[in-house]
């Protein structure tokens, strides 16, 4: 059973959570029909996330049984068969986009937008340098999307833009750490790293989170959001944002832990920063809604 839940990777849902930040930012996070809806939402991506996380182990299972680390999953290392693999790769594709239809048929479209995305990006854009990174923001970013049609309601264009920004930010600083943990061998196991180099890559973390904190500063000054919330209050955030940014970024380069998900969710400050960004958040968007 390990190997099964390994495959599907549950630690990675977190990531899933963009799908909910049309709830919060909506004003509709205290209603039980929005919050469940919302929470569908975020299951069928979770199931379509899991979906495409077994075809990319299918499509790499030869290289990865010569990666240091990825050796150990369980269809390189034998513990799943490529048939059993296929079939739950589908049934949770099928299983995703049922309970999506059933919530929207415009989230189906997305859900499938996503899926179309990320099998480009497995079989093509991988190996495609700056594209790549693009393309997993644009995973990203579908998530917001996907959340609002969902419950039906508008997304700030500011807010789906500094989604993006975070999300480059993200992709920039896994591709840093692949590089520093495949040493002199990255470009055996991909082809990018035939031109990722850290001394490109650096600026890249850094140009990408100076748009992420300049986006959500233009955002949290914005007309926009001055008129539906009643204030600037969610500047105050700013050094929360900025705190995380900048944590990543010196852990990126410390090449110390396995990825993203691993610096972000196993570190005390990240949690703690996310907390506090999170309560200003909440208190700046349901201070106006009475």
């Amino acid at each position: 059973m390990q190997q099964w839940f390994q495959l599907i990777r549950p630690a990675h849902w977190v990531k899933n959570v963009f799908v909910l930040i049309p709830l919060v930012f909506s004003g509709h996070l205290w209603s039980w029909k929005f919050f469940g809806l919302s929470v569908g939402a975020f299951a069928c991506f979770c199931l379509i996330s899991s979906s495409v996380y077994v075809f990319n182990d299918i499509k790499d299972s030869e290289a990865d049984r010569n990666h240091p680390k990825k050796s150990s999953r369980p269809i390189a290392s034998g513990l799943i068969s490529l048939p059993k693999a296929w079939f739950l790769c589908i049934f949770l594709l099928f299983v995703s986009a049922l309970a999506s239809y059933l919530i929207s048929k415009w989230f189906l479209l997305i859900i499938l937008a996503y899926l179309a995305n990320n099998i480009v990006y497995t079989l093509i854009l991988k190996n495609k340098v700056v594209i790549d990174i693009i393309s997993i923001a644009i995973g990203f970013v579908l998530r917001p999307v996907s959340g609002a049609l969902a419950i039906n309601v508008t997304i700030s264009d500011w807010l789906l833009i500094c989604v993006f920004c975070l999300a480059l930010f993200l992709g920039t600083g896994k591709r840093r750490v692949e590089l520093v943990q495949l040493a002199g061998v990255a470009s055996q196991h991909r082809r990018v790293y035939r031109i990722y180099t850290a001394s490109n890559l650096d600026p890249m973390l850094a140009a990408s989170a100076s748009m992420t904190t300049l986006a959500y500063m233009l955002y949290a000054t914005s007309s926009q959001t001055l008129l539906k919330f009643g204030s600037n209050h969610l500047l105050y955030g700013t050094p929360f944002v900025v705190y995380t940014l900048f944590r990543y970024f010196i852990a990126v380069q410390e090449g110390k832990k396995s990825g993203p998900l691993e610096i972000l969710m196993q570190d005390a400050g990240f949690i703690g920063a996310g907390f506090c960004w999170l309560l200003v958040a909440i208190w700046t968007v349901y201070h106006s809604y009475p």
